[in-house]
């Protein structure tokens, strides 16, 4: 149904749903969950090197915004640097619980 209703998207809900035997609230509700137009593109692509498909099989990829192979080269940044990164986050936290707290 999706499919079909957003691939025509100058319809009216009326129309669509005579076309497909459902209600017209059905449609109605379809546009607003859905939209009316179809989406250009359905994955992303990675926001680091703009080449290459967010890789969605990968949690953290999907959530960076990444693609397999900067996914991969993160994780890694992560391993080698992850104790510092930490200190200097827990060491700025700190510092701004003081300086709210005095």
């Amino acid at each position: 149904m999706v499919r079909r209703m957003q691939a025509a998207p100058e319809r009216t809900a009326g129309e669509i749903a005579a076309m497909l035997g459902v209600s017209t609230s059905s449609v109605r509700h379809a546009r607003q969950r859905y939209g009316r137009f179809a989406p250009k593109w359905k994955v992303p692509l990675c926001q680091r090197c703009g080449a290459h498909p967010v890789w969605s099989e990968s949690r953290d990829g999907k959530r960076w915004g990444l693609c397999r192979q900067c996914t991969l080269d993160e994780r890694a940044y992560i391993a080698r640097n992850g104790e510092r990164m930490a200190r200097v986050d827990n060491a700025q936290r700190q510092a701004r619980w003081k300086s709210r707290h005095k």
